[in-house]
């Protein structure tokens, strides 16, 4: 009997294989992006992909075209996620529904040189890391972290700037297959340890 459940969690042990993280990456186009602040803030538009976004002692961010005279065009395409300190638009905060891994996104403004900071979180609130990058006037420069990570905070010393092609890895997870598989395996162990109680099972008569 032991030698047969350990084949068995052996098998199921082999066989579980996880699909391939998924790459997602979000460069803010295509949403019809006003110039200039009033929108309404970004907040779970990209839901589905497994982020939402909120703000840091003030209102999220917002989805804004290049037009709107910030010194710094898109990195990709025409729109960008912006900032303003003088609408309540603080510091960003990028909250994933499930632990991602290799998360970067690139930072700028164009009101002067900057200086842009990071900080990785997980899921219990415990800082990770951080990082701060210094950025001239009109260009962008990378904050990444390798994860896992559940929640990232993000500012600059700057009133006007802009987040732009934020990319992570989500969670990878078990193939459907897998799940079936497993649930197989472990209904067919628990059949087998039922028989072996009731073949065990000393009879007496009085």
């Amino acid at each position: 009997m032991k030698k047969f459940l350990l084949t068995a969690a052996a098998a199921i042990g082999t066989t579980t294989m996880a699909m391939p993280a998924q790459a997602v990456v979000i460069d803010f186009e295509g949403t019809g992006a006003s110039c200039c602040f009033g929108a309404a803030p970004l907040t779970d538009l990209y839901s589905g992909l497994g982020v939402t976004f909120d703000g840091v002692g003030g209102d999220p961010g917002t989805i804004l075209n290049q037009t709107g005279n910030f010194g710094v065009d898109a990195r990709s395409g025409t729109d960008f996620l912006a900032y303003n300190d003088g609408v309540g638009t603080n510091d960003g905060r990028l909250i994933f529904s499930s632990a991602v891994s290799d998360f970067s996104i690139y930072a700028g403004g164009g009101r002067g040189d900057g200086v842009f900071s990071a900080d990785f979180f997980d899921s219990a609130n415990n800082l990770l890391g951080s990082q701060t990058v210094n950025v001239t006037l009109g260009n962008y420069g990378l904050l990444s972290y390798a994860g896992p990570v559940s929640f990232v905070n993000i500012s600059s010393d700057q009133a006007f700037w802009v987040l732009d092609d934020l990319s992570f890895n989500a969670a990878a997870v078990p193939e459907p297959a897998t799940w079936a598989f497993m649930i197989f395996g472990f209904g067919a162990i628990g059949g087998a340890m039922r028989r072996q109680r009731k073949a065990n099972v000393k009879v007496s008569y009085a």
